[in-house]
């Protein structure tokens, strides 16, 4: 089998020796590895991971070996971890789908972003909308990501929050409402684990995880979003009251909910749905103890209008908005003003929640120690993954979801992790958000971001 590798305008023929690793690693065609020419799907960015400190052979040299561990050698000069298609960083919180765009941390701690751009969404340094997968620019040593509509925020591993894109209500945290098409720095944030943007087209917040259990949020605060006990917008993160052992945190249109170290579960925020879960429609400008949810969980998703928990039993429960059955329980009953058991989940691992654009049409989907996936709720793009368009009540089991580690569920998309590192998406790709370079729509599992 032949592979041809283009580097810059110059290419390599050569014959790899073990056609056996190739068929595992999947590995045919054309590759780019810096420079514009071969694979147009890399569009000039470097989609290698070979060390190349040394010289590079001279066009004609042959490699004379590909061993098991991905080293790839010409003669006896070896490169460590070649892989013309990086794949994406396993862990929670890897993969993440916004409106009409989709990003993924890769293994060399970058980050990639692809579809709808016209406000800097996807960190390119432009506005340039993009059907594959482009670096983001200038940003590195990245441990997580999330999308929202309009803008996107990543944390990296020296506990920094960075965002780029929509910038109305000071949502990037760098003190102005400056649109940015490349990443900037969160002010003040060093400590930080995890990250959560609002699912808000308009009206846009952030809130961060910190090593020392607390979270600070930014951005819009009309409702009480931010948890500080008040209703002002900040440009910069301020402390949510009361909360010292947060483990997770996720928002919604207008409320997040975090997920506490004794496995309680606290909201805050808008609330005319129940979507705070306290028995209640009064909306919240600091965090509320959720009914029932003192203790037991061990993950959390948050929607538009609804929330959701897996609890220690593998049981999923959910509350707030349920007019597409978003909360799983059979019924179209709403609102759900404290948690309701999901039907016939009894091993999840993950959940994940979004709603439709302009509207309250949320869906769930939750990935289940089988390492299969099952989803419920509002299904009119196909983003339930079942190979149709009806709405469910009740969960069904995603086609293809097979070894899945994660989900991340966009408005009309959703993404799954797999265990092998790959990401396939499902649903609509009006904007080239699942990243295969088309903007066909799946109603099945098949479509694969070209990370190469």
């Amino acid at each position: 089998m032949k592979l041809e590798v283009t580097i810059g305008n110059q290419q390599l023929m050569f014959l790899v020796v073990f056609a056996a690793v190739l068929a595992v690693l999947g590995i045919a065609g054309a590759y780019n590895l810096g420079g514009t020419g071969g694979n147009p799907a890399a569009m000039g960015h470097s989609v290698d991971e070979i060390d190349w400190s040394k010289t590079i052979p001279s066009p004609g040299v042959t490699a004379t070996s590909l061993t098991s561990t991905g080293n790839i050698c010409f003669g006896s000069d070896c490169r460590t971890g070649w892989s013309p298609c990086k794949s994406v960083l396993q862990g929670n919180g890897t993969v993440a789908t916004g409106a009409f765009h989709s990003c993924a941390v890769m293994q060399d701690k970058t980050v990639r972003c692809w579809g709808y751009n016209g406000y800097g969404q996807l960190g390119t340094g432009d506005t340039t909308p993009s059907y594959v997968p482009l670096g983001v620019v200038g940003l590195s040593n990245a441990i997580q990501v999330d999308a929202s509509y309009l803008f996107t925020c990543a944390v990296k591993g020296d506990g920094t929050v960075w965002c780029w894109g929509y910038n109305n209500y000071g949502q990037l945290g760098d003190g102005t409402t400056t649109q940015r098409n490349a990443p900037v720095q969160v002010s003040g944030i060093t400590t930080a684990v995890q990250v959560a943007v609002s699912d808000s087209y308009d009206y846009g917040f952030v809130c961060a995880a910190l090593s020392n259990g607390k979270i600070n949020c930014w951005g819009y605060n009309g409702h009480g979003e931010l948890g500080n006990g008040g209703t002002a917008n900040s440009y910069i993160p301020v402390e949510v009251s009361g909360i010292t052992d947060a483990k997770e945190v996720d928002c919604g249109f207008y409320h997040c909910c975090a997920r506490l170290a004794t496995g309680a579960v606290k909201c805050w925020g808008y609330n005319n749905y129940g979507q705070l879960g306290d028995t209640t429609t009064t909306t919240r400008t600091s965090p509320v103890q959720v009914s029932g949810l003192t203790s037991g969980a061990v993950d959390i998703g948050v929607g538009a209008e609804h929330s959701c928990a897996v609890m220690s039993d593998g049981t999923v429960k959910c509350w707030g908005y349920n007019g597409y059955g978003e909360c799983g329980d059979g019924t179209t009953t709403t609102p759900r003003t404290t948690p309701v058991q999901v039907l016939n989940i009894n091993n999840a691992l993950r959940v994940d929640a979004f709603y439709g654009y302009y509207t309250f049409t949320g869906s769930t989907c939750a990935v289940l120690s089988n390492n299969k996936a099952k989803c419920w709720g509002y299904n009119g793009y196909g983003q339930l993954g079942d190979g149709t368009t009806t709405g469910r009540t009740t969960p069904v089991d995603v086609v293809g979801a097979e070894n899945v580690v994660d989900v991340s569920m966009g408005y009309d998309h959703t993404c799954y992790l797999f265990k092998d590192s790959s990401m396939k998406c499902v649903g609509t790709n009006s904007n080239g958000q699942f990243g295969d370079s088309t903007t066909n729509s799946r109603y099945y599992l098949v479509s694969q971001p070209r990370f190469c």
